[in-house]
C-alpha cells in the first residue's frame, strides 16, 4: 500500500519477514521538525512492536526529531 502526500510519500511493506514503514520527506530549505517525526511514532502504533521506521529526508532532522526518534518504543532509523 502506498500513501501519496505532497511533499514525500509513505509506504508499509514486509521483506523477509521483517514488517517496516518508510516516509520519505523532499523539502528544499527546512530539516524534518520533531512534530513530523511524532506523527510518524503515532502512525507506527497501528503495526506491531517489532516493526522498523525508516524516515527519510532530503535536508536532514532537527535535534528533536533525533531525540524523539531515539525514545520511541520503535526502532527507527532516519536517514
Amino acid at each position: 500500500m502506498m500513501i501519496q502526500f505532497t511533499q514525500g510519500y509513505k509506504t508499509d511493506r514486509e521483506y523477509r519477514g521483517v514488517k517496516f514503514v518508510v516516509q520519505c520527506k523532499n523539502f528544499t530549505q527546512r530539516k524534518v521538525n520533531g512534530s513530523l517525526v511524532k506523527d510518524f511514532i503515532g502512525g507506527l502504533s497501528n503495526y506491531p512492536p517489532n516493526t522498523l521506521g525508516i524516515f527519510v529526508s532530503s535536508t536532514g532532522c532537527s535535534q528533536s526529531s533525533l531525540e524523539l526518534a531515539e525514545s520511541s518504543d520503535y526502532l527507527i532509523h532516519q536517514i
